[in-house]
Formats: structure tokens, sequence, C-alpha cells
């Protein structure tokens, strides 16, 4: 033990010494000392009681903290499983959404880029059709792109008609 007495263990120390003083009987006399130890014994005893019945109850304290807690820790997990339950399917519907929304933009995506396709090859055939026009009309462009006429480089429309048929 670690050298200090509690009060009992101090008192039986001293019982030789003090045994005069709690029962005012003498030193030497063995029967006053036998009283001493005895009146001791049962103070002892009963702080033993008292200590018992003190851990019996901090155990009982010890037993309904353990089972509040475990009460209360259950109805955390239940809690927290309901709520993890609802975040996981307010997340699967979110997800689900995103996705059919994502199909919906790829496959307008798809149709943007086939238009911009009919687009480019209808371009592609007007441009043709305009040069085959300019051609027919005897419409040239210069290096600047500007128009230059058949006419103006000394041709004539109707020369070149002629000369179709000639």
């Amino acid at each position: 033990m670690g050298g200090t007495l509690g009060a009992a263990g101090a008192s039986i120390a001293s019982a030789g010494s003090n045994a005069s003083q709690i029962t005012g009987r003498n030193n030497n006399s063995f029967k006053g000392i036998l009283d001493n130890l005895e009146s001791q014994i049962l103070q002892l005893r009963s702080e033993l009681e008292f200590n018992k019945k003190e851990v019996q109850l901090l155990g009982q304290d010890k037993v309904y903290v353990e089972q509040n807690a475990d009460q209360r820790t259950k109805e955390i997990q239940k809690y927290l499983s309901i709520e993890l339950q609802r975040l996981d399917e307010g997340i699967q519907k979110h997800s689900t959404k995103q996705k059919a929304e994502n199909s919906r933009f790829q496959a307008q995506i798809g149709t943007c880029k086939e238009i911009r396709q009919d687009l480019d090859e209808q371009i592609q055939t007007i441009k043709a059709r305009i040069i085959n026009v300019e051609n027919h009309l005897g419409v040239n462009k210069n290096q600047n792109g500007s128009l230059i006429s058949n006419h103006q480089k000394g041709h004539s429309p109707a020369r070149s008609q002629y000369s179709q048929y000639n």
C-alpha cells in the first residue's frame, strides 16, 4: 500500500497510545486496550458497511449510466441510419434526374451537330449554285474578291450565248 493510512487504520495503529484518551482507562491496562480495540473494530465495521453500501450504490449508478448510454446510442444509431437512408434516396433521385438531363443534353447536342452538318452541306450547295450562276452570267471575281463581268473583259453575255449555239 502507499504508506498512508486511512482514518480507521491510523486509529488502529495508535490504539495503544490513545487507549487511555478514548476510554478514559489506564494505558497499561490490558482490558483498556481490548476495549479500545473493540471500539475501533466496531467503528471499522461501520465504515466498512458504509463503504460497501457506497460501492453498491456506485455499481447501481454505473449500471444505470451504462444502460442509459446504450439506449441513447441505439436511438442515435437508429436516427442516423434513417437520416442516412433518406439522404441516400435523395442522392439517388438527384443522380437519376442528373443522368436523364445529361442524356437529353447529349441528344440535343447530337441534333445540333446534325443540323449544323445539314446547314454546312446546304451552304456548299448554295455556293456551288452561286458559282454556277456567276459562270452562266459571265461574272468573275478578281484577286480582291470584287465582281468583274465578262462584258468588262470584252465579252458580252449575248456573244457568249451566241457562241454556245455556233
